[in-house]
């Protein structure tokens, strides 16, 4: 059973969520209801897309490696800015690993240089506020608080997450015994949704519901014998990433696991053995749909916008594909 609660005017998601393998279908004839190509007749061109987003019929991309920095497209692939300032400056930023888009602003998170740019819609540069330390990810809340995400590290105060506010911070959540020192990180860890902060810890088969700097509530998945137990962990703890993943495949757990939220839907998608998974849920009703999609057609850089789902394709394609909020299910149909 889940429900939304209300705490402080806010929604506040309640209860568990159990995700049956067995019960996936398997996606096929799923056509985009439009796909448009990014415009590459600009100066600055993203090089490789590590997160997207899409507000507003605006289309952010973020290219944290090749050409390291935030590419911003309307609905057709035309480009309206890019900010690739890259350097030691105020204005400038030295390692970008995350970002996040509000009504009215576009937060950077500069890892490497241990701050956070403020943008306004435009592409303008606004401002620029510390933190104390890197982290994987970030999260900011519309009163000024933000959020890092330091994985499984015991190196602060055995800690996962950093809320911080006015120059102050405090460490929440303890890094469990199993996994210290262990972090393969999804690519959304915190994400902002109408008034919270959801936060995917690595490795972990929960989401955190966070607001004002403290935990209000868990939504535990439920993944049953393909979730890797503690015994797992403690088998293979000291092992490098690559030879983890390894052994999560052969013995046919989940692996990177990771999540959208956008309103009501919340948007899981994972590896077992050589299938990608694809699960939609819907907090208020509590329809849901499991698919496999064996060719992995949709594996890469996503996006989910009220009943839009957005992936990027090769050759610079952006599909939009069509989510039917009453069952669940990826349609053709507009």
């Amino acid at each position: 059973v889940f429900h939304t609660a209300c705490q402080d005017g806010k929604n506040v998601p309640e209860g568990d969520i159990v995700v049956s393998l067995d019960k996936a279908s398997v996606l096929e004839n799923i056509k985009e209801v439009y796909r448009f190509t990014l415009d590459e007749n600009c100066s600055s061109f993203p090089g490789m897309i590590h997160k997207m987003h899409c507000l507003n019929d605006t289309i952010y991309l973020l290219d944290i490696q090749k050409a390291p920095g935030l590419y911003v497209y309307d609905k057709e692939g035309k480009q309206l800015y890019a900010y690739d300032c890259m350097g030691e400056g105020p204005k400038e930023f030295k390692g970008l690993i995350d970002f996040q888009v509000n009504e009215s602003s576009v937060f950077l998170f500069d890892n490497v240089g241990r701050k956070i740019l403020e943008l306004d819609k435009a592409g303008k540069f606004l401002s620029s506020e510390s933190v104390p330390e890197q982290a994987y990810s970030f999260a900011y809340e519309p009163n000024g608080r933000y959020y890092l995400d330091l994985g499984n590290s015991t190196s602060f105060n055995k800690s996962k997450l950093i809320s911080g506010k006015n120059g102050n911070f405090d460490y929440l959540l303890t890094v469990p015994d199993a996994i210290e020192n262990i972090t393969i990180s999804p690519t959304n860890t915190l994400v902002y949704n109408c008034g919270s902060i959801f936060y995917l810890p690595a490795l972990e088969d929960k989401i955190h519901v966070c607001q004002d700097g403290k935990i209000v509530n868990t939504i535990n998945l439920d993944f049953g014998r393909h979730w890797p137990d503690e015994s797992f962990w403690y088998e293979n703890k000291g092992q490098h990433p690559l030879m983890l993943f390894m052994s999560m495949e052969k013995s046919s757990y989940i692996r990177e696991l990771n999540f959208l939220i956008d309103g009501d839907v919340i948007y899981l998608h994972f590896m077992q053995g050589d299938s990608f998974f694809m699960f939609f849920y819907h907090l208020r009703s509590g329809k849901q749909h499991l698919y496999v999609d064996k060719d992995k057609s949709f594996y890469g850089p996503c996006t989910l916008s009220g009943d839009k789902l957005y992936v990027m394709k090769e050759d610079d394609i952006v599909s939009v594909y069509q989510l039917d909020l009453e069952t669940m299910h990826l349609t053709s149909v507009l």
